[in-house]
């Protein structure tokens, strides 16, 4: 089931990959959208509105899935180095150049984490399947 998860996760990455600047603007849209509709309620909000809504959740629901649920497999070492690299360099180079309105740097970093994301989910898959590879056993003999 978990397999399921990661392939859906693989395909948004993969969305990324092919189109940073289309994905990262249409998630910017949604949070605007969020802002101009934040006094009206749900029946209140236009057809558009809701449908971004939903795609957001979908896709925030299905990463969040699999980077937490990932970290519960044979396949974690994957994970958390996933969600290191998010939280220790992606997270702040992508505030900071948000900041700084360096937007061409932005989504080059947006590509370049979402092949990384695309890699990490591959593996898992292939490793899951074919190559059996104990990356835990594998980590330890580095330490």
């Amino acid at each position: 089931m978990f397999t399921v998860i990661v392939i859906l996760f693989v395909i948004i990455e993969l969305m990324y990959v092919v189109n940073p600047k289309g994905m990262s603007q249409s998630a910017q849209n949604l949070i605007d959208a969020n802002k101009e509709n934040k006094d009206l309620k749900y029946n209140q909000y236009p057809e558009e509105y809701k449908q971004m809504i939903i795609n957001g959740c979908l896709k925030a629901g299905i990463v969040l899935i699999t980077m937490f649920g990932g970290l519960l497999t044979e396949q974690w070492v994957i994970w958390v180095s996933l969600l290191g690299f998010n939280m220790v360099l992606i997270g702040p180079l992508n505030k900071f150049l948000k900041k700084v309105n360096a937007m061409s740097l932005y989504y080059i970093v947006v590509w370049v984490n979402s092949l990384v994301g695309l890699g990490a989910g591959v593996f898992h898959i292939i490793n899951d399947y074919h190559l059996q590879i104990d990356l835990y056993e594998y980590v330890q003999k580095f330490f």
